[in-house]
């Protein structure tokens, strides 16, 4: 399934933004908190567009495509905001806000053991980009990849 796929994306990009952020705790307790209740929305999201009990007799044989597919594109959605942090911005586009440079995320990489091997970058590149939702995609085109 792809949303799995897209799931082990999200969980790539968490530890990679932990590693560029380990020296900002209220970030990361922030961020921590945020996906947590990110999870329960989308759990919550889920059981509202199918809250019948029993599932397969109330929605059919292709409710567990419609629930992975749904799955998928909300966490589409959450990867490419999470992209935001790894990417950095350029010339302060989202204000001042924990989204550090691109040049701050540079010197970070430079001193650190981050994974920015052609494995790692796949993760942020075209298909990152694809979201369901033209707020997201906005921010995500405002982040600009680190050279």
């Amino acid at each position: 399934m792809r949303f799995r796929s897209v799931e082990r994306k999200v969980e790539a990009t968490l530890r990679t933004i932990e590693k560029l952020y380990e020296n900002d705790d209220d970030f990361l307790v922030a961020l921590k908190k945020s996906q947590s209740d990110w999870e329960k929305h989308r759990e919550s999201t889920l059981l509202a567009f199918f809250p019948k009990e029993d599932k397969y007799s109330a929605y059919g044989e292709s409710y567990e495509a419609n629930s992975f597919r749904l799955l998928e594109g909300m966490t589409r959605d959450r990867l490419n905001i999470l992209t935001i942090w790894v990417k950095g911005q350029e010339s302060n586009e989202l204000g001042h806000c924990s989204v550090k440079s691109t040049s701050e995320l540079k010197k970070i990489r430079e001193n650190q053991a981050v994974d920015t091997t052609a494995a790692n970058a796949r993760l942020f590149h075209d298909e990152t980009t694809k979201s369901t939702n033209p707020g997201v995609e906005a921010m995500t085109e405002a982040a600009v990849v680190s050279p």
